[in-house]
């Protein structure tokens, strides 16, 4: 009598639960496993990653997405997904070099008293590549992050003596080298190794100010690089709180004499920022803990740095507003007067986006996200033999009579695939195999009536073609759930009301619309009067704080060559977002919202973007050049013309952004441990490393997930999963 391999069934196609399939799906997996299908509502793959082609053959994303350079995990997946798919060389996009371009111009705009001023950073670049591991990654200890920011702030606040008239952007821009190599991190942490570090005493603190900025700024840079000095040598000392004289001391001269020195002060910013990072890896044991960065988890970013004596000047700059609160929609219920995120988790993911980045800060994506990431990792799961189940939404998980295991699950078919051979997801647009905007209709039974109903949608009541359950022992064995945390309350009440685990992670952790919208413009933004046209620019006035120029993606397009198009730019933010659970009878929630969305997108052009791009008005009278709007009737004028561009409110439960709230990483579960036996997890709302929504992320979890059901194989290949 032989054994039967073990069904695996997948929930979800965003990139937690498709990075599970990849891993699981790896060299000889028939001999491990009998099937692995992916469930997928809708006729794409992707999730919040998910995009499509519209009109001309445009992109339409789900919102602003970059990749950064410290993503090793998800870049190694695309790198190994591009090798297998071994594209012939010169078809589109056909490497992972050809899929990414660099992105090192960072904008974070400041609201001063004379208004809205940019701060431009341009980071340096190298030749490494990320997810590239002839050298191997390592993610440093927090020791060993101490000893960076010290190493960096000596420069800074050396810096400080010099004239004012250098540049403050090349000073920093000088400082931020490339990530320490494996033999310097071990370095590091053996420096800071040991139990019971102090500081010693260090100069008395700084005379009374001085006539001369520079004799002031050289007073308080000695003073200061004694204290540096003091944490850097480790030697052992008592008191703190002398050291927190000095420091207060030295910002309230720097404070007074940098006030009207935009480069000065932004300077000091940094430098006073990673004072306090280091006062509080110190105060609070980071260097020591076990916990690492999330021991101060239970504090707001913010308020954890002017705890640790940052001037709240600093502690809310527009860097710190751009980096850490707008990138990452960190707003309680989309209240901009909420801003609100784990410090610990801040801290680990900017130490790591800024010290651990290889070749660039950030990239953007040649393409859409559908067809630079989930086409490719779609094709390979097909010729590995995945399945790929299509319009099959997930209703209800269902437990057995014990309450240990998944014991069936309830599948919605919304259409009637015509083909036996499956639903073909895919279209070609200049050689270039993407997703569409909408379903393939000529595929599937009722289709022309089918039309106009979004199957992505929370809220679609097309009659579905059938009613399926999945169970255990017969259909699957294994179940990876990757839906994410703010759809569990519908799919899985069972589940949370038989595991209070489950209950403090759907009720504790926050989820929150997103809105976004995107112009495709007649002119470049360089023409416009735009300072950094290629950059990626956040902290910047609601309701869209965030933009990115997005050039790069044009000539995957299809627009007609007399069309004009010169220039595309990608706008988001957060959405205001009621408490509670979504209403299931509020049908007409998706289309007020996008109303929103559209009116927020008019009035922005209208009244804000001119400080971003002053050429987009008209001074007499002062109003947006609708004109620049590309798509358009040449008929149709004035804001009409913004119907022809793309918006939409993220507002399904599903499409909600994962907020990491201070207070709120305890209750994520980790992918191998969800409290069932059969239940392995995967997306950016698990305990998986980083635990904050993005890419990196859920593939770690997706990752995590691969190696728990496999008895943990390959789990260490997964960077940064075990800390700090």
């Amino acid at each position: 009598m032989t054994t039967r391999l073990p069904r695996v069934a997948i929930l979800g196609g965003g990139v937690g639960a498709v990075t599970a399939a990849f891993e699981l799906s790896k060299g000889k997996w028939q001999e491990r496993f009998e099937s692995i299908t992916i469930y997928q509502q809708g006729w794409r793959l992707g999730g919040k990653g998910a995009s499509g082609r519209g009109r001309h053959d445009r992109i339409e994303e789900h919102g602003l997405h970059l990749w950064f350079g410290f993503y090793e995990n998800a870049f190694r997946m695309m790198r190994e997904c591009y090798d297998e798919l071994d594209r012939p060389e010169g078809t589109p996009i056909a490497s992972v070099e050809d899929a990414f371009v660099k992105a090192s111009w960072i904008v974070a705009e400041e609201h001063r008293l004379e208004g809205w001023t940019p701060w431009i950073v341009s980071f340096p670049e190298d030749d490494r590549r990320p997810g590239d591991f002839d050298d191997t990654p390592v993610v440093p200890s927090v020791s060993a992050y101490v000893l960076i920011w010290l190493r960096l702030l000596r420069e800074l606040v050396a810096s400080a003596g010099r004239p004012p008239a250098a540049s403050a952007r090349s000073r920093l821009q000088l400082t931020l080298k490339p990530s320490p190599s494996e033999a310097q991190f071990a370095s590091a942490s053996a420096e800071m190794s040991g139990a019971g570090l102090r500081l010693r005493p260090v100069g008395p603190p700084p005379p009374a100010a001085s006539d001369s900025w520079a004799d002031e700024a050289a007073l308080v840079t000695v003073a200061l690089l004694g204290i540096i000095d003091a944490f850097d040598d480790l030697d052992l000392v008592d008191d703190l709180g002398l050291i927190d004289g000095v420091l207060t001391r030295a910002r309230d001269h720097l404070r007074r004499r940098l006030a009207h020195d935009d480069e000065g002060r932004r300077l000091w910013e940094v430098a006073d920022v990673l004072l306090a990072c280091t006062m509080g890896a110190f105060r609070h044991g980071l260097v020591s803990d076990p916990n690492g960065f999330d021991a101060i988890d239970e504090f707001d970013f913010v308020d954890w740095l002017v705890l640790n004596g940052a001037d709240k000047s600093s502690a809310r700059s527009g860097l710190i507003k751009a980096a850490v609160y707008d990138l990452t929609f960190a707003y309680r219920d989309g209240d901009p007067a909420k801003p609100e995120i784990a410090a610990g988790t801040a801290l680990r993911g900017l130490s790591r986006m800024f010290f651990t980045f290889k070749g660039s800060i950030a990239w953007k994506m040649t393409a859409g996200m559908g067809d630079v990431v989930f086409a490719p990792l779609y094709e390979v799961l097909r010729r590995r033999g995945v399945a790929v189940e299509f319009f099959s939404r997930v209703d209800r998980l269902r437990l057995s009579p014990d309450g240990d295991r998944v014991a069936a699950v309830d599948i919605g078919r919304q259409l009637e695939v015509i083909d036996s051979d499956g639903y073909r997801p895919l279209v070609e647009v200049n050689g270039l195999p993407c997703w569409p905007a909408g379903p393939l209709f000529d595929q599937v039974a009722d289709g022309e009536s089918a039309r106009g109903h979004n199957f992505e949608s929370f809220w679609n009541r097309w009659p579905d073609a059938a009613a399926v359950t999945l169970r255990d022992g017969e259909d699957f064995d294994t179940v990876v759930l990757g839906i994410p945390v703010g759809s569990l309350r519908s799919i899985a009440p069972e589940l949370i009301a038989a595991d209070p685990a489950w209950e403090r992670m759907v009720d504790g952790l926050a989820t929150v619309n997103t809105q976004a919208f995107q112009v495709w413009l007649g002119e470049s933004l360089g023409d416009l009067g735009c300072p950094a046209p290629s950059a990626t620019t956040a902290g910047y006035v609601e309701p869209f704080d965030s933009y990115a120029a997005m050039d790069q993606v044009l000539d995957s397009e299809g627009w007609p060559a007399d069309a004009g198009v010169r220039s595309l730019a990608y706008f988001c933010n957060a959405l205001p977002t009621p408490p509670g659970p979504v209403d299931p009878a509020d049908n007409d929630l998706p289309d007020r919202a996008a109303a929103e969305v559209k009116a927020n997108a008019l009035g922005f052009l209208a009244d804000e973007v001119a400080h971003l791009w002053p050429g987009s008005v008209e001074r007499y009278p002062n109003v947006f050049r609708w004109d620049l709007l590309v798509g358009a009737p040449a008929d149709i004028e004035g804001p009409e013309r913004f119907d022809s561009q793309y918006w939409r409110a993220n507002v399904d439960p599903s499409e909600r952004y994962v907020q990491s709230l201070p207070g709120t990483s305890r209750y994520r579960l980790d992918p191998g441990a969800s409290g069932f036996d059969n239940l392995y997890l995967a997306g950016d709302w698990t305990r998986c490393g980083l635990n904050a929504g993005c890419v990196e992320g859920a593939v770690m979890s997706g990752m995590l997930a691969a190696g728990a059901i496999q008895g943990f194989p390959g789990t260490d290949r997964i960077v940064g999963s075990a800390g700090p």
